[in-house]
């Protein structure tokens, strides 16, 4: 399986907060999620377990960005262990997307 989701950051929320777990609210209509709560949100709707995530890529805008989303995507992703990768862009879709997260999720892993 797999899934990807892109959410738009504002700068303003990079610099107040430096760890993405600090930035990720689930609401119930799933109207506040952030990259990988829609990540967990995608995976656990097809019937696969958090914990079946192989292997993310982050591609982040500004190379001051990578090193926050790269801390907390380690932070949040705890004792899984995927393969990870972040990668800096100078631009990604839309014009205030500065995270986009793609995670591979195999049953059982």
């Amino acid at each position: 399986m797999y899934t990807t989701r892109t959410a738009n950051w504002l700068k303003s929320d990079m610099i107040r907060s430096s760890q993405v777990a600090d930035q990720s609210q689930i609401d119930d209509n799933h109207s506040h999620l952030q990259p990988l709560d829609w990540v967990r949100w995608g995976i656990e709707n097809q019937g696969f377990l958090f914990s079946d995530i192989i292997g993310t890529r982050a591609y982040v805008v500004g190379h001051e960005n990578v090193a926050p989303v790269a801390r907390g995507l380690k932070e949040i992703l705890g004792e899984i262990h995927p393969t990870s990768t972040v990668i800096g862009f100078p631009a990604l879709g839309g014009a205030n997307t500065l995270v986009e997260i793609e995670a591979v999720a195999v049953r059982g892993s």
